[in-house]
């Protein structure tokens, strides 16, 4: 008994002296946060007043900087903010409001942005913009059922009744074609990505307009190959033949299935062969959001991303003046260049002064060769070349090689790797109607004090593009 009140006695005085430490450690503690400067923090509502400052400034300040930032307009951004804020698919959280959030992720897929550039360009952290960007993502993909419809099994109403496609597309549901959208995915499932019409089930005596790619069976209905068929390799040449009008009315038709893909990517670069830099099912997640966001700007109305309803894309025809006056140039740049021989050189083999109404001859000849079916998939052959050769030198009075139109051609194939690479910047915007890159003043400005040789193509119908 008195062993076990020796024990008790013990465990009672250590825990009294354990308790006395604890004081002591407190005290002491407390002592040393007073003698230590605290360290002291600005007012949060002035640093979040000066973000809201620097949105009203340069991107809210007008629909035109907050197009090319965000891809929409005032208008249609503020209520598509108002649509996520009512539904309660986001909220503003206490330094972060829904507008920023919303413009913040349109920012990011508009521009295919990493999300460092996009947390110094609205001066957050690079952790605020990952959460805030899965948070709309997931709020936009909530509208889906209102904006994304299932596929309708009646005929459009842009066949029924219209006398150039009604009986001849009686039956058509509509068009199918594929876009390329990349995306990072494991070994074992890449051919799942690469297959057409995987799974599709179409209705007997329905089919879809198809491209020459898929093959002729039930369901599918092709245009005929080796014939004319995209509207842009009509130009002013008529139909020749049935089959080249079946094509022309196909195409016709078809063109808005390529209008819907091509519309999305003019306004979302992160649809536009963008390298992928998030996990497969945020790819999926930002395909979707896209494609909700594309709808949503079709309810608003037209804009300059949404790719205009042209069936027929016509080559401008010149008047007689205006060949006249490519004639007289044709003379007066041929004054300056002595001609001798058979070969017309100027003195140095091989070399020919080329003057623009003959690069129109040239590519105009060539494109109406790939019209007319030519096999040019690997590029033209010695005999097409010669056979433009002949062509120029029948119109222009002068001889030339097919070795020199070959030449001419390559300076055609640089000039065209420059515009593909242009029409791809970051807030560029094409212009089908006029062959133009359009950019922002301020953008123009600064790309073109970098590089120079560009201002011949921004801003300015692009000479020569449809044929080329």
């Amino acid at each position: 008994m008195g062993k076990r009140m020796d024990k008790r006695k013990k465990m009672i005085r250590g825990a009294a002296v354990f308790v006395a430490l604890a004081a002591v450690a407190v005290l002491v503690r407390s002592i040393v946060r007073k003698r230590r400067p605290r360290i002291t923090y600005g007012p949060m509502h002035e640093r979040d007043q000066q973000r809201i400052d620097y949105l009203n400034s340069k991107i809210w300040q007008c629909d035109v900087t907050c197009r090319n930032m965000l891809r929409f307009e005032r208008a249609p951004f503020f209520r598509l903010c108002g649509i996520l804020r009512e539904r309660g698919l986001l909220e503003n959280s206490p330094h972060l409001c829904v507008e920023q959030q919303v413009a913040m992720f349109l920012h990011t897929v508009g521009h295919n942005l990493r999300n460092r550039d996009v947390a110094t360009n609205f001066c957050r952290s690079f952790g605020t913009i990952s959460i805030y960007f899965r948070r709309v993502l997931h709020a936009i993909g909530q509208l889906r059922n209102e904006y994304i419809r299932a596929p309708s099994m009646e005929t459009p109403t842009k066949i029924a009744g219209n006398h150039r496609f009604d009986p001849y597309f009686k039956g058509c549901i509509g068009a199918i074609d594929g876009t390329h959208v990349r995306a990072s995915v494991t070994k074992d499932v890449e051919h799942s990505f690469r297959e057409r019409e995987r799974g599709l089930q179409v209705p007997p005596g329905k089919f879809y307009l198809v491209d020459a790619g898929y093959g002729a069976k039930p369901g599918f209905l092709p245009p005929f190959r080796q014939t004319r068929y995209h509207l842009n390799e009509w130009g002013s040449n008529p139909v020749q033949n049935a089959n080249e009008l079946f094509n022309l009315r196909h195409s016709s038709l078809r063109v808005t299935i390529e209008r819907a893909f091509g519309s999305p990517k003019r306004r979302f670069k992160i649809l536009d062969d963008a390298k992928p830099f998030f996990p497969f099912s945020v790819q999926v997640d930002i395909v979707v959001a896209c494609c909700i966001l594309h709808n949503y700007a079709l309810s608003q109305g037209v804009d300059e991303f949404i790719i205009p309803d042209v069936t027929w894309t016509a080559q401008p025809i010149r008047t007689q003046r205006q060949q006249a006056a490519d004639h007289r140039a044709t003379l007066d740049q041929m004054d300056n260049v002595e001609v001798s021989g058979a070969s017309g050189n100027t003195g140095k083999s091989g070399l020919i002064v080329w003057t623009n109404s003959m690069s129109t001859k040239m590519l105009g000849f060539l494109a109406d060769l790939v019209a007319s079916g030519a096999r040019t998939s690997s590029g033209f052959k010695s005999v097409h070349h010669n056979q433009c050769a002949k062509a120029l030198t029948e119109q222009f009075k002068i001889s030339l090689t097919g070795d020199q139109v070959s030449n001419h051609l390559k300076k055609w194939r640089k000039i065209w790797g420059r515009i593909v690479h242009l029409k791809n910047l970051s807030g560029a915007l094409w212009d089908e109607d006029t062959s133009m890159i359009r950019l922002s003043d301020e953008h123009y400005v600064g790309h073109c004090n970098a590089f120079k040789a560009d201002a011949a193509f921004l801003n300015t119908p692009i000479e020569h593009y449809r044929a080329m």
